[in-house]
């Protein structure tokens, strides 16, 4: 992604890349594929952006590795809906 010098604009282009790499993710489940998002160490190295092609001004967000799986996990328990929000009067 493209990196702002403006903080909050910075921000926001992170999270409107992040939210299109698990909208993704989404749809990919609907098809029956499986993914995971990655990041970490490596990708914060020059000679990895460089190999990848990332220019000064850009942000590295992820990779993402996508296939279909030979098992589907067991789903985790959630949390409660009304624990989560918070209403404001």
């Amino acid at each position: 992604m493209n990196e702002s010098h403006e903080l909050k604009r910075r921000q926001e282009d992170y999270a409107s890349t992040s939210l299109i790499i698990h909208n993704l993710s989404l749809i990919g489940w609907e098809k029956g594929l499986g993914m995971i998002w990655k990041t970490g160490p490596l990708t914060d190295t020059e000679a990895f952006r460089e190999l990848i092609g990332v220019k000064p001004g850009e942000k590295f967000v992820g990779m993402i590795q996508l296939g279909y799986p030979k098992k589907v996990p067991r789903a985790m328990p959630r949390m409660d809906l009304d624990t989560r929000i918070t209403e404001l009067n």
